[in-house]
């Protein structure tokens, strides 16, 4: 099964992601840092305060948290679902940061579109939930006050048909039993920072 981490990771550098799933006693491990376990803090409590906001909605027993998609090749898991009177959904995504960074966000989502339409649903809407920038807390916490929701359907949709072509060629990939170890293009495309472990 290929998740979305795995496919962000083959959209990075293919070989990484191919040695982290086939050899990854061969990738140099990562240590995680008090700022990675803060930023992990912070998306919890994000969420708690989505999941207090979400109860205000109308119908919030239409909405479901962190819901899996499969069609048996590919997983995404949906951070919010709402099931619509059609019968459809709409995705939203939940961000601890208070914009809408474009590019990794809108490929998350396009990737959860695609692999929900794949298991077969009809997806409606797609959006992004982030605190407010604007938003400054007092003695309480105000979820209506400090998130936003964003609606990237146009953008998600355009990026699906792109995404879903990555996505057989990061199944083509995987499938691979062995692949070429002679260099890897992510070393000379990137700064050293957002460079593989391979």
């Amino acid at each position: 099964m290929i998740t979305k981490s795995a496919f962000m990771d083959w959209c990075e550098c293919s070989k990484g992601a191919w040695l982290a799933r086939y050899e990854p006693h061969r990738m140099v491990a990562g240590k995680v840092s008090a700022f990675d376990r803060m930023l992990a803090r912070d998306g919890y409590a994000v969420e708690d305060a989505v999941r207090d906001w979400v109860s205000g909605w109308p119908d919030p027993e239409d909405c479901s948290f962190q819901v899996v998609f499969s069609d048996g090749r590919f997983e995404a898991r949906a951070d919010l679902v709402r099931t619509v009177a059609d019968g459809g959904i709409d995705i939203f995504e939940i961000k601890s940061s208070s914009s809408v960074r474009r590019s990794g966000r809108l490929v998350d989502l396009a990737f959860q579109t695609v692999v929900a339409r794949r298991s077969g649903h009809q997806v409606r809407g797609a959006s992004i939930i982030h605190v407010d920038p604007d938003y400054v807390r007092g003695e309480r916490l105000e979820p209506d006050a400090m998130l936003v929701a964003v609606d990237v359907t146009r953008e998600v949709n355009e990026l699906a048909a792109e995404d879903e072509a990555k996505m057989m060629e990061a199944a083509h990939h995987f499938s691979l039993a062995d692949i070429d170890r002679s260099g890897c293009d992510c070393r000379y495309r990137s700064s050293a920072g957002s460079r593989c472990a391979a």
